[in-house]
């Protein structure tokens, strides 16, 4: 005999792989057993959003902004599991948020930051070698001395950058009054 979920399962797992932009998984801590995940307020405020919709539960508020929409609200609402989401709203951050393992947003962020620093640090040092005009082969140690402190020269805007916390460059999201 064949399984036939529940519309409201079907539903809610549509509305998790939405929302996760594929095959639905915790944020934090990875679980993908659909069942045991729900909706996050990314930055909080889940409770003043059900009153706004009259009690509604989260699955009918995800999917009636989808359907007004017509796109997932992935800027305000992410997938964990029960677990986490449970801590995150208890604690204010999940046990696994506190130890080495870094979140998607902050690895997104570290990412960009490397990239650019990268590209900068590449760039200016490509420049100062094609300048010298010099052969690969004839390039001193004095030579390397020279393009490292320009690539260090380059990374120093960068890292001021990086170091204040107040700048949204680079994929850092600021906290609103909700949170």
């Amino acid at each position: 005999m064949t399984h036939i979920p529940h519309k409201r399962a079907v539903k809610r797992f549509e509305a998790l792989s939405g929302i996760a932009g594929g095959k639905p998984s915790c944020l934090c801590c990875g679980i993908s057993d659909w069942r045991f995940l729900t909706f996050d307020h990314i930055h909080g405020g889940g409770r003043a959003e059900r009153a706004a919709y009259n009690g509604a539960n989260i699955l009918h508020i995800v999917t009636s902004q989808y359907n007004k929409n017509g796109y997932w609200a992935r800027d305000k609402y992410q997938v964990l599991c029960n677990n986490c989401n449970q801590a995150k709203q208890s604690y204010g951050v999940c046990p696994h948020q506190t130890g080495s393992k870094m979140n998607e947003i902050t690895k997104g962020m570290l990412g960009t930051y490397v990239r650019a620093l990268l590209a900068i640090v590449t760039a200016t040092v490509l420049g100062a070698y094609l300048d010298s005009g010099k052969d690969i082969f004839s390039v001193t140690l004095d030579d390397w001395k020279t393009y490292a402190a320009a690539g260090i020269a380059a990374a120093v805007p960068v890292l001021i950058r990086w170091l204040n916390i107040n700048d949204t460059s680079y994929g850092l999201v600021k906290a609103t009054e909700e949170d």
